[in-house]
């Protein structure tokens, strides 16, 4: 049942909405951190279909420190049951309804999520969840291994994404070619020694079978969870948030060529 773990920081420090989403915020700064374990959405979860209009780039949506997303200032669910939280994959908010007691180490509450959407005549997508808490001092990868037995963790583990993704790659550039929205798969795999270099092998999918179109060289920066591929006519930025990654390739010149958004295929269906 469960799709994904999301790690979300509820930082009380005495800073404004704004300035906590563009600074850095220390371990020391973050009183509570919380780990959401999410089922399958109904309806399933649609950017546009909700309202929005501009596709979310998960590369420029900030993090809290060690990666985590972030949720509304003095959010706790001992105070009335209700948590926002605002991930990458839904920028604009998802509410989190929680029973309203006190949390403390090794505690699982069930709850309800509603993911906020932009037209007031759409029916919000819901799904379950489950919510834990997890120190905040430790990486994604350290809170993951501390999850309750039951949540489901999906995601890199705060390690490099390595395996197979797939996804589409959408022209963004429209000069002097034919462009479109291809479906692509991606496996990355650790290119030598070191743990930052990897190898990205590209491929598109047409008329269900890959064609090899390439590979890149990339660096993985843990920190950041973003990895950076040099690539023939550019540089291609891919953030890595659990089970997706989304991000640009650029040319050098800074104009945007293709948006990537791609998912990680568990290894029975590779």
């Amino acid at each position: 049942m469960l799709d994904f773990v999301l790690w979300t920081a509820v930082c009380l420090a005495a800073i404004t909405g704004t300035a906590r989403a563009q600074a850095a915020v220390s371990a020391e700064e973050a009183a509570t951190c919380f780990g959401f374990s999410f089922g399958p959405w109904t309806p399933p979860l649609d950017w546009h279909a909700s309202g929005h209009e501009r596709t979310p780039d998960s590369i420029t949506v900030p993090l809290a420190s060690g990666g985590r997303g972030w949720a509304a200032e003095l959010s706790h669910p001992d105070q009335d049951g209700t948590m926002l939280i605002f991930p990458s994959w839904w920028p604009v908010g998802v509410k989190i309804a929680l029973p309203a007691r006190a949390l403390v180490r090794g505690d699982t509450v069930n709850g309800r999520a509603t993911a906020l959407v932009g037209n007031g005549f759409v029916t919000p997508s819901r799904a379950e969840v489950r919510a834990w808490l997890v120190p905040c001092g430790s990486s994604r990868g350290q809170s993951a291994r501390l999850a309750p037995a039951g949540a489901t963790n999906a995601s890199t583990s705060g390690g490099a994404p390595i395996g197979t993704w797939r996804g589409t790659s959408t022209c963004l550039s429209r000069q002097g070619q034919s462009c479109g929205s291809d479906s692509v798969a991606y496996r990355i795999v650790a290119s030598d020694s070191t743990t930052d270099s990897l190898s990205l092998q590209t491929s598109v999918i047409a008329a269900h079978r890959e064609r090899r179109t390439g590979e890149l060289r990339c660096r993985y920066e843990a920190f950041a969870s973003l990895l950076t591929c040099d690539a023939p006519n550019g540089v291609l930025r891919l953030a890595v948030r659990g089970t997706e990654l989304g991000g640009r390739l650029t040319r050098r010149d800074g104009v945007d060529l293709r948006y990537v958004h791609v998912r990680r295929v568990p290894p029975r269906e590779r």
